[in-house]
């Protein structure tokens, strides 16, 4: 990608993700205004404001054609990208709500130190230029502590609640913390300028807010590990509900659904469209989104598809999945043929299934460095067995007892478990990998 495309991009970029920002902060105002905020508003109107201005003094001023000083915005700039710091910390910690005032406490006192050591470095007119020496080490070993602080506290309350906004709010303080170290070493603090990682770690951040801000929050729903954004399905009618109020959180589950679609789905569509995939690095983020996406877009179809079967969602799936198979050159053969067992599997053991075979995929895609795969289905009627296999035609890997793999397998192999199932995998170097999963069913009896 030449220069002057990047700067572009870059741009454009910048142009949407101030228009979102702008938005989310009206948003956060009119809730607080109209006195039905939740704790993560006042931090996301503090963080939308802090990025659309650290934002308009890296570039946009110049292109509006407005004159300035750039040597003299550094220490303005230093100070936007520390409340920008600040703001996420701040809207992680509302959205997860670990227990104890001590963190809170110790996390405050850092910014505040971090904030002190950059009034204190202008006295030697270091402020925003700041790069080495023991102004900065100082500076970023007090916000890297407090990073570190934020990541464990949010650890612990994902631990100790298991929600989806918990989950969500770790994996978002991770990359935070990294993003930062890898700033800190990349430019002198005034002298940042976002990247693409920025806008996309921002699309995150908007998705942690909208699940920790819905009257059915996404994030209140338990086990936030059992699948890509962690949506159990929820039977209401079972709940005992009056009829109102059913139909309030029917409206509710599709409002989320629309924010999902339209806000976070076709931001992150505008982004995958200006990724270029040749470029390795950008090829490497292509892949993350795309997976970011497809469960997103998953979510969106378990919301608006209350009861589907496991043939229904085993073709949601791999309708959601061609875009990204055409975007990289793969090959997706779909080869089920048992519809009638896969139609008597539904509610949670469809939705169980359904994630198993897509972290089976997009492992593939991920690291098998594959041309076709292959889904497929077998019934065994001697034993009352279904079985799903995931075949890729990639490099494979050797097997080694007493190994059960990573995490990832091993959530597989638990969900398999969970419903009365198993899981086994296939695979030799140079010979492709199948990961096959056997269901007991219901077989009808010919007399």
């Amino acid at each position: 990608m030449n220069t002057a495309v990047h700067i572009l991009l870059i741009r454009m970029l910048m142009g949407a993700s101030i228009a979102l920002a702008l938005g989310a902060a009206a948003w956060s105002a009119w809730s607080l205004w109209r006195g039905g905020a939740r704790a993560v508003d006042r931090p996301m109107l503090w963080l939308c404001l802090a990025w659309v201005a650290f934002l308009w003094l890296t570039q946009p001023m110049a292109a509006f054609g407005l004159k300035f000083d750039a040597q003299a915005l550094l220490p303005a700039r230093a100070l936007l990208y520390q409340l920008v710091l600040s703001g996420v910390g701040a809207l992680l910690l509302a959205a997860a709500r670990p227990e104890g005032g001590g963190l809170l406490g110790l996390w405050g006192g850092a910014q505040a130190v971090a904030f002190g050591l950059l009034l204190w470095s202008a006295k030697d007119g270091a402020l925003g230029s700041l790069s080495e020496g023991a102004w900065w080490w100082a500076w970023f070993v007090v916000n890297a502590t407090s990073g570190g602080l934020v990541v464990w506290g949010l650890w612990r309350a994902a631990r100790r609640a298991d929600t989806t906004r918990a989950w969500l709010a770790l994996g978002a303080g991770v990359l935070a913390l990294a993003i930062f170290v890898e700033d800190a070493f990349r430019a002198p603090i005034g002298l940042l300028t976002p990247t693409m990682v920025h806008f996309a770690f921002a699309l995150y951040l908007l998705l942690v807010w909208i699940a920790a801000k819905g009257p059915l929050a996404i994030g209140d729903l338990p086990g936030g590990r059992d699948s890509v954004l962690g949506w159990r399905q929820v039977s209401i009618g079972s709940s005992g509900l009056e009829p109102a109020i059913e139909a309030v959180l029917a409206d509710e589950r599709q409002r989320i659904a629309r924010e999902l679609h339209d806000g976070v789905g076709s931001q992150l569509t505008q982004l995958l469209a200006s990724l270029d995939p040749n470029d390795a690095r950008q090829k490497a983020m292509m892949q993350g989104l795309e997976e970011v996406m497809l469960g997103v877009k998953m979510l969106v179809d378990e919301i608006y598809d209350q009861g589907q079967s496991l043939a229904q969602a085993l073709g949601n799936l791999r309708y959601r999945l061609e875009a990204a198979f055409s975007r990289n050159g793969m090959d997706l053969v779909w080869d089920l043929q048992e519809l009638d067992a896969l139609e008597q599997m539904g509610g949670r053991e469809a939705h169980e299934v359904l994630r198993i075979v897509q972290e089976a995929i997009c492992n593939a895609m991920r690291h098998a460095q594959a041309s076709t795969i292959t889904v497929r289905t077998n019934l065994r009627p001697e034993s009352g067995t279904l079985t799903i296999d995931v075949r890729d035609d990639g490099r494979g890997f050797k097997q080694r007892r007493g190994q059960p793999g990573g995490r990832g397998l091993l959530g597989m192999r638990e969900r398999a478990a969970a419903l009365g199932g198993s899981l086994q995998v296939f695979s030799a170097p140079g010979s492709g990998t199948c990961v096959r999963i056997n269901l007991p069913v219901q077989v009808p009896q010919i007399s």
